[in-house]
């Protein structure tokens, strides 16, 4: 039988075939006996009963519904005492490697219904070397011994068994704050050895212990050191057996049992959901859906889902923040265009209608009173700066566009009307010789302003004929004679644009 003083050397030289180790297991092959001993709790019980199946490796139950295991160990149940709990799912939480930023083989997870298991202890100490253990777990039994190197008729090595049992053994630690690295993880570790040591129940992890338990007393009372993840064999060690010399690798739970008790403690506000509480969103804030004591906030709870461009959001009484409204954003302006939300920067500026209409002579604005955009014909913008081909227009469609050619009549028929480019006027010249009658004893005229005008002739020879004087017979011949000659000059002096009468040459 090999020393407890020999087992560091052989560890060293172990820890080269750590490669081919990685084994999950769930059972510890024993050296006493016959190797089916040691089902039910020691003496001098560490947490035995703590010490399950989950699902096809091993697990330890703390307390509060949570499960230790290995991370590459499965869990979506645990069995305690034949009864079957289910994981809780989301609830897994991984362990760090305590030095840099690889993760450990450890993680936790929680289950839906809890077990009626005590709280175990975890240790808080690093494990010290010639430290004695037991270890435990759920496996295949250890089958028929047969020899590996030694000479024959001295077996050193055991096939494992086709069947599984919950089983604990004994060891010593022979190494300890050793980093392994397997799989991409990272884990603080120490190492028990596997060799003959009856009377005592040397123990070694076998093919899916991965998650079992280490304890190791202190101070009189048991504490939970390591949880078993790793197997390390020897050169030509056939599959499928346990022989003397292997090593079983356990990582030191004192190096993560900070990161434990901070999953698994009750308290709102870790971030870490236990049995009494309806959400934990690692604070102890309210309005936020899950309240100060980490109970859902009733529907329609006012909340803030962390988006910019939604508000008025409420919560669904399930935890979560529902989005209000869109936030337009609107500035009441329409001058500026339509302002819109984006969720880094916030409300941002609109693009500000644009009032150019495409026509030159419109003057293009835009109405912040009247929320539109107005464009006003500017006829100034369309003066060619000549007076006698008239105003030019601005049309709101068709730009510039010719005005109304001036009026030159004046309404008067013997006038000459013009335009007078020079002046920017109209002129309206008298012709008098438009008002000739053709009778020789009228003066014709033009007035500009009531046209034309034929005033008698009273001397020369369109003076009226002497008569003699008379008595009163004769006076009123004489009178008859005047009033006749009147009417007939009157017909004559008669005024109207553009008509000239004639007296009656019968008269």
């Amino acid at each position: 039988m090999s020393t407890r003083s020999s087992r560091a050397a052989a560890t060293a030289a172990i820890l080269l075939l750590l490669a081919a180790a990685t084994l999950p297991a769930q059972a510890v092959i024993i050296d006493s006996g016959d190797g089916t001993g040691n089902t039910s709790a020691p003496a001098d019980d560490p947490g035995w009963a703590n010490v399950g199946q989950n699902a096809g490796f091993s697990g330890v139950y703390l307390g509060d519904g949570w499960i230790l295991t290995a991370q590459h160990a499965n869990h979506v149940n645990a069995r305690f005492a034949g009864i079957l709990y289910q994981a809780l799912p989301g609830s897994q939480v991984v362990l760090d490697h305590p030095t840099d930023a690889f993760q450990s083989d450890l993680k936790l997870y929680r289950l839906q219904t809890y077990p009626a298991l005590p709280t175990i202890t975890i240790r808080n100490t690093k494990v010290s070397n010639g430290s004695s253990t037991i270890m435990g777990g759920r496996g295949r039994d250890r089958g028929a011994a047969f020899s590996f190197k030694n000479p024959p008729n001295q077996d050193d090595a055991y096939w494992w068994g086709t069947t599984k049992t919950r089983r604990w053994g004994t060891n010593v630690v022979a190494s300890n704050d050793t980093n392994i690295d397997l799989a991409g993880l990272r884990t603080l570790a120490f190492a028990t050895v596997f060799d003959r040591n009856q009377p005592d129940h040397e123990g070694l992890a076998s093919d899916g212990d991965s998650g079992g338990a280490v304890f190791i007393k202190r101070l009189g009372s048991w504490e939970l050191a390591g949880i078993m993840f790793a197997v390390s064999g020897v050169n030509g060690q056939p599959a499928g057996s346990a022989a003397y010399e292997n090593v079983t690798w356990s990582a030191d739970l004192s190096y993560y049992r900070d990161q434990i008790l901070d999953v698994i403690t009750p308290q709102c506000g870790n971030g870490h959901l236990t049995i009494d509480e309806d959400c934990d969103d690692g604070n102890t804030a309210n309005g936020d859906c899950c309240s100060s004591t980490c109970q859902f906030e009733s529907n329609g709870s006012a909340c803030d889902d962390g988006l910019i461009c939604t508000s008025g959001d409420s919560c669904d009484g399930a935890g979560s923040c529902n989005p209000g409204s869109a936030n337009p954003c609107d500035d009441a302006l329409f001058c500026n265009g339509d302002e819109s939300c984006d969720e880094v920067l916030g409300c941002g500026p609109g693009t500000p209608p644009d009032p150019d209409d495409g026509v030159p002579c419109t003057i293009d604005n835009c109405d912040e009173m009247a929320d539109l955009v107005v464009n006003f014909p500017n006829h100034g913008a369309c003066d060619d700066g000549a007076f006698c081909n008239g105003a030019e227009i601005c049309d709101a469609i068709s730009d510039c566009i010719p005005g109304p050619p001036l009026d030159l009549s004046d309404t008067v028929a013997c006038t000459l009307d013009s335009c007078d480019e020079d002046q920017d006027i109209i002129l309206h010249e008298p012709d008098h010789a438009a008002c000739d009658d053709e009778i020789a004893c009228t003066a014709d005229s033009c007035d500009a302003q009531t046209g034309c005008a034929h005033t008698p002739i009273l001397t020369g020879p369109c003076a009226p004929p002497l008569v003699p004087a008379a008595g009163p017979r004769g006076q009123v011949i004489l009178l008859v004679c005047l009033a006749a000659i009147g009417s007939v000059l009157a017909a004559h002096t008669s005024i109207s644009k553009g008509t000239h009468t004639r007296p009656d040459s019968s008269a």
